[in-house]
């Protein structure tokens, strides 16, 4: 029994019911889904722009291996485009430093005591969740050294404020711009070691 299908109010692949996104015609869920290439064919593609009733489904050419084809007439094991991994015996397809997973080729989980292999921003699948967790700590880090260095600042000021006011100013308030500035200079030169600052973090000018 052949399925009707709307190409305006319908999925594409056969069987599906779903509305099509808007400008495709495939819906959410097979949106990334591949079309037969032969025509009127609504099936999903298998391999080689292919489905499986139209041929996209073979073994590998390799003698002795019963797997379906997927890269050209070759499963990934024995295609020229995919490698396997180095370890003597082995015949998994590489994932990073020549080994498969099995056999070292991969980064173990960033969470500690989990020797998984990451899957996604250096944590395995179950503590995928610290990922946001590390964010919020770094950022939270950089704003605890902005502040730091606002305080320091602020430190700064008051201090030197404090040691013009003990100076004899006064004369100097009704000078000029020039004469100011020049008073301002002399009580920083006059000081032997002027230390501003929390206990922590000082600024000193000699």
């Amino acid at each position: 029994m052949s399925t009707t299908h709307s190409a305006d109010t319908t999925c594409f692949f056969q069987g599906c019911t779903s509305k099509p996104m808007e400008g495709s015609v495939k819906c959410h869920f097979h949106r990334n889904r591949g079309l037969c290439r032969i025509n009127n064919c609504r099936n999903q593609v298998y391999a080689r722009s292919l489905c499986v009733r139209h041929g996209g489904r073979h073994p590998c050419a390799h003698p002795g291996c019963s797997t379906n084809a997927r890269l050209g007439d070759f499963c990934c094991r024995h295609s020229k485009y995919k490698k396997l991994c180095h370890h003597p015996g082995c015949t998994k397809v590489i994932q990073i430093n020549n080994l498969c997973i099995r056999h070292g080729g991969s980064k173990h989980c960033q969470y500690e005591g989990c020797a998984t292999p990451a899957r996604c921003g250096g944590y395995c699948w179950r503590h995928r969740k610290h990922i946001k967790h590390f964010k919020d700590s770094a950022n939270a880090t950089k704003e605890i050294q902005s502040d730091a260095n606002c305080n320091d600042t602020t430190l700064w000021d008051q201090g030197l404020f404090d040691a013009i006011a003990a100076s004899d100013v006064e004369s100097a308030l009704s000078s000029s711009p020039e004469d100011l500035d020049a008073s301002i200079l002399d009580v920083l030169l006059r000081c032997d070691s002027l230390t501003i600052g929390s206990p922590d973090s000082h600024v000193t000018v000699a």
